[in-house]
């Protein structure tokens, strides 16, 4: 459950207490209805990113992640244009599997730029990073995560 701040300033003028007094030393109490807002809802998605590992000095053209979304629910319906890695890597190209997956490519240049700003440059020559993929199918937010292997 997501909450809203809610700002309030009373014009003290008119207010009125139980016997009709008006002035801002009369009203005593002010009352206000709240309601719930709900959060918006996002779908679980199924990722797998590959290659499994991605080794910061290599060359490769892609990075490529397979979305499956739950039953009642098509690949083919995702907006590519909304789909990003951790927020910070758009996707560039896509195409719908036989199987009902959608397969998406990310520049591995720009997914290598960003992995090496997330762990730095310096550390063990191999570590682990958990990379999300989000984006909209049908104008509801899915989102899924798979964690690969970099070598530095």
């Amino acid at each position: 459950v997501e909450y809203a701040k809610i700002n309030v300033e009373l014009e003290p003028l008119g207010l009125k207490d139980s016997e009709n007094n008006s002035g801002p030393d009369k009203a005593k109490t002010a009352v206000f209805e709240v309601t719930e807002v709900p959060s918006p809802a996002v779908i679980t998605a199924e990722v797998k990113i590959t290659p499994r590992t991605v080794n910061l000095k290599s060359n490769g053209r892609w990075v490529m992640v397979h979305i499956e979304l739950p039953e009642g629910y098509s690949a083919a319906d995702i907006d590519v244009s909304t789909i990003w890695l951790d927020g910070a890597v758009e996707a560039e190209t896509s195409q719908v599997s036989g199987e009902g997956k959608l397969l998406v490519k990310f520049s591995r240049d720009a997914v290598k730029t960003y992995i090496q700003g997330s762990i730095g440059s310096t550390g063990s020559k191999f570590s682990n990073i958990n990379l999300t993929v989000t984006g909209e199918v049908t104008g509801t937010t899915f989102k899924g995560s798979d964690t690969i292997r970099v070598k530095r």
